[in-house]
């Protein structure tokens, strides 16, 4: 049977319908995805909590959880970091170095790495998280231009995590996030 140039057969629609499902499911899931609501948890008298959290994937489709938050504290000091929590073996972050953050324009931007802040005791965090002064860079950050997180680890390529613009408007809603800590 000769099909006409003009009529797609059969077997050509489902393949398009199945890809237009796939789209649309995937879209779905990634709206869903880069959606988180900014939570607020006093910590105690006079200390209050900020949080966004988004969960990713990084090229190895293993998942990371990106938590951005401001933390105001009793005696009126400021945090704004950006912790990334990998699973166990994920990675070894390499804390001497910075995480660089890369919008599609091609602009850079460094976050000196804070992880030594998480625990007030001696114990240093686990390998596979990371925690960084989002502070001093995220007014720069144009909300709208898709934003990779490349994070150094100490043998290999960076880890590579494509933060959505959605999560990037969020970030920039943590209150006063623009002051100093």
């Amino acid at each position: 049977m000769l099909l006409s140039p003009l009529r797609p057969s059969r077997r050509h629609g489902q393949r398009l319908m199945a890809i237009a499902l796939i789209l649309l499911l995937s879209l779905t899931l990634f709206a869903q995805a880069a959606h988180a609501a900014i939570r607020t948890i006093e910590e105690g008298p006079g200390q209050v909590l900020y949080q966004t959290r988004i969960t990713l994937r990084d090229e190895a489709n293993q998942r990371w959880q990106a938590i951005a938050f401001k933390r105001h504290k009793a005696d009126d000091s400021e945090i704004l970091g950006l912790r990334l929590v990998g699973f166990p073996g994920a990675a070894d972050i390499d804390r001497t170095q910075p995480l660089r953050l890369v919008d599609s324009l091609g602009h850079v931007f460094t976050a000196a790495d804070t992880s030594a802040k998480i625990f007030t005791d001696e114990a240093a965090p686990e390998p596979y998280i990371g925690q960084y002064d989002l502070g001093a860079v995220l007014a720069d950050i144009q909300p709208a231009i898709p934003l990779e997180l490349q994070i150094p680890v100490i043998d290999g390529e960076p880890i590579l995590l494509l933060i959505p613009p959605p999560a990037l408007q969020e970030w920039q809603q943590l209150p006063g996030f623009g002051t100093e800590a």
